[in-house]
């Protein structure tokens, strides 16, 4: 807000003179060298600019506010010791109750674009997104060695990287399986591209 009032502050100083001019119906025949539409014109400039300053500042005040918290490893994303099948059944258990749908991320803690793509998901533009119409579940696949058989239950190819995704219905339904490396390099993809991928395969009515 103090943005804001400086902002409206300044605009009144520019427009302090512009306000305090008056021209009389002889004034441009006599020569003011001011012709009366220059002044009107820019007075209405003025205004718009000022407004659009306006807006900016606010825009930029609530973007530093809602700033999204620094990118940082998370050594805990894939547990090596978790049960990914018990992890799915709860999961599925829970999306039968509420409705939403489940995101299967198949990656490890030593994959940088695994742990890039988890923190495009607590970004404050998609975050809502994902918590409102999936359960997300981090499948280890360890050095290519490990829970291999359940990316290829839910058709999910990991030959060309990872992460990994697969979208299941709430009822555990295959809805999508990753083959193409879509998200292999999360690190280089547009967020947008995240936030269509969503909402197509969000929930339908949502």
């Amino acid at each position: 807000m103090a943005d804001r009032f400086a902002a409206g502050s300044a605009c009144s100083q520019i427009l302090k003179p512009l306000r305090g001019f008056r021209m009389t119906p002889g004034d441009e025949e006599r020569g003011s060298g001011i012709p009366r539409h220059a002044i009107i014109n820019t007075t209405m400039l003025v205004k718009t600019s000022c407004k659009r300053i306006s807006l900016l500042l606010i825009l930029a005040s609530v973007a530093v506010a809602q700033q999204d918290p620094p990118f940082r490893l998370n050594p805990r994303l894939y547990n090596p010791f978790s049960d990914p099948k018990a992890e799915i059944a709860e999961a599925i258990k829970d999306a039968r109750q509420d409705h939403k749908r489940i995101l299967l991320v198949f990656g490890g803690n030593w994959c940088l674009d695994c742990h890039v793509l988890d923190y495009r998901f607590h970004q404050m533009a998609i975050r809502p997104l994902v918590d409102d119409n999936f359960h997300v579940v981090h499948v280890d696949i360890g050095q290519y060695n490990r829970n291999l058989e359940i990316a290829q239950r839910y058709g999910t190819s990991l030959k060309k990287g990872v992460p990994a995704v697969a979208v299941l219905s709430s009822t555990g339904r295959l809805l999508f399986g990753q083959t193409n490396g879509e998200f292999e390099k999360a690190s280089k993809l547009d967020p947008a591209v995240i936030i269509e991928f969503l909402n197509k395969w969000k929930p339908p009515g949502r």
